[in-house]
């Protein structure tokens, strides 16, 4: 990575400030197992274009890997036009997290979970184990707590943190 610091930091501060690390879900599609597929994704949404056509060329500078870009619906036509930009790549979620996860603040919390996710599915080979499906429901329970604008009724962080120790492996 030939990338400046300064505009890595500058990176982190745009997934910090207007970004989303988090991982989706999406049910009811064949060929998965248990009807569930599961990615770890990273994305910055805006209406300066000019800052999320940067972020992109920083995105793909860092995690070596292409990253998408769309236009954002948007409901109230007095909004401006937005854009967002990010990946769903494990092997770039690989690459910026190590390089971001130090730098980031409130979004700190959400690389743990994301991270703790992509580990698990970058074991090539490896089939996936049923406490693999566990973890990775907490995960994602996690994350859209945290990226949660308020309350929508889900566990809370505490709740989620007593389902996290129930579920360590226990000697004895």
């Amino acid at each position: 990575m030939n990338t400046d610091e300064r505009w890595v930091g500058w990176l982190a501060g745009m997934i910090d400030g207007e970004g989303t690390v988090a991982i989706a879900r999406s049910l009811n599609r064949k060929g998965y197992q248990r009807g569930i597929q599961m990615r770890a994704f990273v994305q910055i949404a805006g209406t300066e274009r000019a800052a999320i056509d940067r972020a992109k060329e920083l995105l793909e500078q860092v995690s070596g890997h292409r990253a998408f870009i769309h236009a954002v619906t948007r409901y109230n036509p007095n909004h401006k036009p937005g854009w967002a930009v990010g990946t769903y790549s494990n092997s770039a979620m690989l690459a910026l997290l190590t390089i971001l996860r130090p730098l980031f603040i409130i979004k700190k919390e959400h690389a743990v979970g994301v991270g703790a996710f992509w580990r698990r599915h970058l074991i090539p080979g490896r089939r996936r184990t049923d406490e693999d499906f566990h973890f990775d429901e907490i995960d994602y329970a996690r994350c859209r707590v945290l990226n949660a604008r308020g309350n929508h009724g889900g566990p809370d962080l505490a709740d989620l943190e007593a389902m996290l120790h129930e579920s360590e492996p226990h000697d004895g």
